[in-house]
């Protein structure tokens, strides 16, 4: 499931231990990247890739597991018993939303305000109000960049 569209109301969520060395964990990722094409996050030493959930499917009975299983087991760094995959199913969230809800006006100066579009800003007399999405230029003067 790639690019926007209807989302799933649920997704199997897909960790395995990450080998330590680092062209071995590239070649990993790159397998997940191939089964999952949702892309994959390293956390705690760990790689974690996301399925679409079938409605009434648990994850151990998704095909594309065993798919999995089988392309991490085939590549340097595999355990010799295969690699240990731990599977949860995760509702749907609206990430493209909650990330929002992190930006908040800040007070840069003591005239200054920077402000994504999403919030209102009470008007101040003598005070300068920026509105700025944050995006991959610029934030909301999180960054010393973005503040300077």
């Amino acid at each position: 499931m790639n690019g926007p569209g209807p989302h799933p109301e649920a997704w199997i969520r897909v960790r395995v231990d990450a080998p330590a060395d680092p062209e071995q964990r590239d070649l990993w990722i790159e397998a997940l990247m191939g089964r999952t094409h949702q892309g994959v996050v390293e956390e705690d030493g760990r790689l974690v890739a996301y399925l679409p959930g079938e409605p009434g499917a648990g994850p151990d009975e998704d095909p594309r597991l065993a798919g999995i299983r089988q392309a991490l087991g085939e590549l340097p760094g595999a355990p010799e018993n295969g690699p240990v995959l731990t599977v949860e199913r995760q509702s749907h969230q609206a990430w493209e939303e909650i990330w929002r809800e992190g930006f908040r006006p800040r007070r840069i100066t003591p005239r200054l305000v920077v402000a994504p579009s999403w919030h209102e800003v009470e008007s101040v007399e003598g005070q300068v109000l920026l509105t700025l999405d944050p995006g991959m230029a610029f934030g909301t003067a999180e960054h010393p960049t973005t503040r300077g």
